[in-house]
């Protein structure tokens, strides 16, 4: 059993105590790795190779004492027999913020963390396909956007304020959509990399006529 510190090292001989383990359950989220890379980062598996559903499982501390675990489901080719390729790993838990202080640790260390819908874990959802504007005309909205990813030289958290100019008919899920995609070209991240934390946006005219 592997245990995740505060200062994100992992000690790979934490003491196992499968025997008072906590319900785990799957909340929809996977990770893309290999067994050879899990082990290299969490140490040697617990194997459960009676069990067709399942070949390899780590049970994983987090620095709050929660556990979570991290296993292959299902493959016909069982990813303990191969160990170099890369699987679709289940992420079980027992409560959200565990899940979610397992996928900020993965993240950081580069693991790519799907959820149910398919999506990058942090990032945006595909832009939807707008209808073109009914009249040609555009509206301008003014935009807050915090977002935090992992760099080269540590963790970067940027807020940027600015305008952006939407076709009418376009979807709220549009408008955040562009923003977070300019927001991404502007800072050199990758939207399937980023975490947003804080965003809004508002039509940018206050209505008041001009004389």
């Amino acid at each position: 059993m592997a245990k995740i510190n505060s200062d994100g090292s992992v000690d790979k001989d934490h003491p196992a105590y499968l025997r008072g383990m906590p319900s785990l359950a799957f909340k929809g989220s996977y990770l893309t790795s290999s067994v050879n890379r899990l082990t290299a980062m969490f140490g040697e598996p617990e194997r459960y190779m009676s069990d067709s559903k399942t070949s390899v499982e780590w049970f994983i501390e987090t620095p709050g004492g929660d556990v979570f675990a991290i296993y292959d489901w299902k493959e016909e080719a069982p990813a303990a027999e191969h160990p170099d390729v890369e699987y679709q790993f289940h992420i079980d838990e027992r409560r959200p913020e565990v899940g979610y202080a397992a996928t900020r640790f993965l993240v950081a260390e580069g693991v790519e963390i799907m959820d149910t819908t398919d999506r990058p874990w942090g990032a945006a959802p595909a832009a939807p396909r707008q209808p073109p504007p009914k009249d040609g005309h555009r509206i301008e909205y003014h935009y807050v956007i915090t977002a935090q990813w992992k760099a080269r030289k540590g963790t970067k958290t940027v807020t940027e304020a600015g305008v952006v100019q939407i076709g009418r008919g376009i979807t709220r899920e549009g408008l955040f959509d562009s923003v977070v995609e300019g927001f991404c070209k502007s800072h050199g991240a990758s939207p399937h990399r980023i975490a947003v934390l804080y965003f809004t946006a508002e039509p940018n005219s206050l209505g008041v006529g001009v004389a």
